[in-house]
C-alpha cells in the first residue's frame, strides 16, 4: 500500500520568542501554482496531534485510496494520502457541486442579474410541473432547500434536502447568466476554478433527465477535484469570497449563504452549506462552522469544512468501501463528520492572530533568526538562518532526550545562509536544533522524516 508522509508544512519550524507587544492581524496568503507549507507549531497546533489525527484516520479509511489536508491562516500545515492516492488523485466531489452553485449565485447576485426573492418561473420557465405553487418558488427557495418542488410543500414552508431542486438552482443561474444550454459547468472552471489557480479542477454534466423524483438530481453538475483544489475552493469562502485582493463573490453573500437562513423550520442549512449553529450537527467544533458533504461515483466520499475563527479549512476524501464519513448527513448531529472533527479540534493550540503577533516579533526583534529549519530526512537537516551581522555560530543537534546527533561551528556572515547538516545517525521522532551564539541560545524543535 502507498503512503505518502504527512506534510507538516515541508515541516519547517519557526523559532517563536516573546518580545514586545505588536499589534498585527491574521496575514493574507494566496497560493499560486504551488501551496506554501508551514509547522504545525508555528500556526498554533500540535504536530503530535496531527499525528494522531492521520493515525486514526489511517485505521477508518486505509483499506481504499483516501487523502486529507488542512489549513490555517493560508498554509498547509498538514496533508496526507493513503490506500493508493497521492496528491494528485482526484475523484467527483458529489452534493459539494452545491456548494460551487451558491458560489455562481453569489457572483450573479453581485452583477445584478438576479435577486434573491425573484420568482424563478420568470427567470427558468421549466419551473412549473403543472402545480400552481410552483410559480411561487423563489431563488433563494432553491438554494436553501426550502422550495418544496416536486414535493407537495408550498415554498418556503418545510426544509426538505432536494436533490432536483438542486439542480434546478443550477439551471436557474445559468439561465441568468445566459449561458448555453443554461449550463454552468463552464462558469464553475473559468469563474471560479480558474479564478483560483485550481491545477486538478474539472467542471461537467450529468445527461440525466429530470424524473419526477426530488431525490433524482437530473442534468446535475458535477465536480471532480483533488485535495488542493477543494481546499482552494474552501478557502475563498474563508476569506469572504475575496481572492488576493479581487472580491470574487460579496462578502454579504458570503455571510448570508454560511449562516442558518432556515432557523424558522428548525434546522441547519444556508445557501447550500450546512451550518453549526449552536453545535447542533457538529457538538464537537465551534458554532461558527459551515461544511457540505459529497457522495461521489465510485462510493467516493468528500467533506469540505470551514472554521473562520479558528482560520482553518479541513477536507477529507475516502471510499465507503471503507468507511462512509458522510453517513446520515442528514441526521442531528451528524455522526461520522462530527467524530471526524472531533480528532481535528484537539490540535488546535492556540489563536491564529496570537501566533501571527509572535511570528511578526521575531522578524522584528532577533540577531538571529532561525527562519526554516526542514528535515530533508532522518539524517539530513537543512537550516536557514537570517544573520544581522557576522558572528561566529555553533549549532547542535540533539534529539528530546539530551543525546547530541551533530555538531557544527563556523562564521556566518550577514544575511541570508542556509547550512545542511548531516547527523551521525538517524533521529526518530523529533530533534531539537539549538542555534548559540555569543550572547544567545536559540531552540527548536523539528519532526523528522523516517527515511
Amino acid at each position: 500500500m502507498y503512503k505518502t508522509k504527512l506534510i507538516l508544512s515541508r515541516l519547517w519550524t519557526m523559532l517563536l520568542i516573546t518580545c514586545l507587544s505588536v499589534t498585527y492581524s491574521v496575514a493574507q496568503i494566496w497560493p499560486d501554482s504551488t501551496w506554501e507549507t508551514d509547522s504545525a507549531e508555528v500556526q498554533g497546533m500540535s504536530t503530535e496531534k496531527l499525528q494522531a489525527y492521520i493515525d486514526w484516520l489511517d485505521g477508518k479509511a486505509s483499506a481504499e485510496p483516501y487523502g486529507t489536508i488542512i489549513i490555517r491562516s493560508g498554509k498547509i500545515v498538514a496533508e496526507y494520502y493513503g490506500g493508493g492516492a497521492t496528491a494528485s488523485s482526484k475523484w467527483e466531489i458529489g452534493s459539494l457541486r452545491k456548494a460551487v452553485g451558491s458560489t455562481l449565485l453569489g457572483m450573479a447576485l453581485d452583477d445584478s442579474i438576479i435577486a434573491l426573492d425573484d420568482i424563478v418561473y420568470d427567470i427558468w420557465p421549466a419551473i412549473d410541473k403543472g402545480k400552481s405553487r410552483d410559480k411561487r418558488i423563489k431563488v433563494k427557495h432553491l438554494f436553501n432547500s426550502t422550495s418544496g418542488w416536486m414535493q407537495g410543500d408550498e415554498p418556503g414552508s418545510k426544509w426538505v434536502y432536494c436533490n432536483a431542486c438542486f439542480t434546478a438552482s443550477g439551471e436557474v443561474v445559468g439561465a441568468a447568466f445566459e449561458a448555453d444550454n443554461n449550463k454552468i459547468a463552464p462558469l464553475a472552471e473559468e469563474k471560479i476554478g480558474d479564478a483560483i489557480g485550481a491545477l486538478n479542477w474539472h467542471a461537467y454534466h450529468y445527461d440525466d433527465p429530470f424524473s419526477g423524483a426530488y431525490s433524482n438530481p437530473g442534468p446535475k453538475l458535477a465536480v471532480d477535484s483533488d485535495m488542493r483544489d477543494l481546499a482552494r475552493f474552501g478557502y475563498l469562502w474563508l476569506r469572504k469570497g475575496n481572492w488576493n485582493g479581487k472580491q470574487l463573490v460579496p462578502e454579504w453573500y458570503i455571510e448570508e449563504a454560511s449562516h442558518n437562513t432556515v432557523s424558522h423550520l428548525g434546522k441547519h442549512y444556508g445557501y447550500c452549506w450546512f451550518v453549526n449553529d449552536n453545535k447542533v450537527l457538529l457538538p464537537d467544533a465551534p458554532n461558527d462552522v459551515f461544511f457540505h458533504i459529497g457522495n461521489g461515483t465510485g462510493n467516493r466520499r468528500t467533506v469540505l469544512l470551514i472554521i473562520p475563527s479558528q482560520d482553518i479549512v479541513a477536507a477529507v476524501g475516502v471510499k465507503s468501501d471503507a468507511w462512509d464519513i458522510n453517513k446520515d448527513y442528514k441526521s442531528e448531529p451528524v455522526p461520522n463528520v462530527n467524530e471526524w472533527i472531533s480528532q481535528i479540534m484537539p490540535s488546535i493550540l492556540s489563536d491564529p492572530v496570537a501566533i501571527h503577533k509572535s511570528n511578526h516579533n521575531v522578524v522584528k526583534k532577533q540577531e538571529i533568526q532561525i527562519l526554516n529549519v526542514s528535515s530533508i530526512s532522518s539524517s539530513v537537516l537543512s537550516v536557514q538562518l537570517s544573520m544581522a551581522k557576522k558572528q561566529n555560530v555553533n549549532i547542535i543537534v540533539s534529539d528530546v532526550s539530551g543525546k547530541i546527533y551533530s555538531t557544527t561551528s563556523g562564521i556566518l556572515e550577514k544575511g541570508m545562509q542556509r547550512k545542511h547538516i548531516t547527523l551521525e545517525s538517524p533521529v526518530s521522532g523529533i530533534a531539537v536544533v539549538t542555534v548559540i551564539t555569543k550572547k544567545n541560545i536559540y531552540k527548536v524543535k523539528v519532526p523528522m522524516l523516517s527515511h
